[in-house]
């Protein structure tokens, strides 16, 4: 995606949310596609609002939780080290994202913790299954969550 048209992507994204919206109303299945990006983008969203230093628009701690969980995605086999480096190098050409720095990792932890996809005390995540497809309810060790955000960290330098 070297250049596209924003009039031109808003639209068409909206349109293919509202399908699927339309398709899984109580969210049971295909809906937690759009889940992805949320976990972990949530848990920065939240710490940057409690931190109150930082300001994060929305887009940007999914964008965020994306780089994440592609990484994720990458680490169990479900995309390619080529999608991973194409996702996040898209990513990363549009938004000026913030470092997160590791000692905030724990309380992103928790706050992961605290989401409603979770079922139990496992965090479950909607992951990439190459581009364009997904995979939901994805159980996802906290480690593996604290190496997505030091490769998240990595990517911005």
């Amino acid at each position: 995606i070297e250049q596209f048209n924003w009039h031109d992507v808003v639209p068409r994204n909206i349109a293919i949310k509202q399908r699927i919206v339309d398709a899984d109303p109580l969210e049971n299945g295909v809906r937690k596609a759009l889940n992805f990006g949320h976990t972990i983008g949530h848990g920065v969203e939240s710490l940057m609002l409690q931190d109150g230093n930082q300001k994060l628009l929305h887009g940007e701690a999914i964008a965020v939780g994306m780089i994440a969980e592609s990484y994720i995605s990458a680490a169990l086999s479900l995309i390619s080290e080529e999608e991973l480096a194409l996702i996040t190098q898209t990513i990363l050409r549009y938004y000026q994202l913030p470092y997160i720095a590791e000692q905030q990792h724990a309380e992103i932890l928790k706050l992961i913790g605290n989401d409603k996809k979770n079922s139990g005390k496992q965090n479950r995540f909607s992951l990439l299954k190459g581009i364009g497809n997904f995979s939901i309810d994805n159980y996802v060790e906290e480690a593996l969550i604290i190496e997505a955000l030091n490769y998240y960290n990595a990517k911005l330098a």
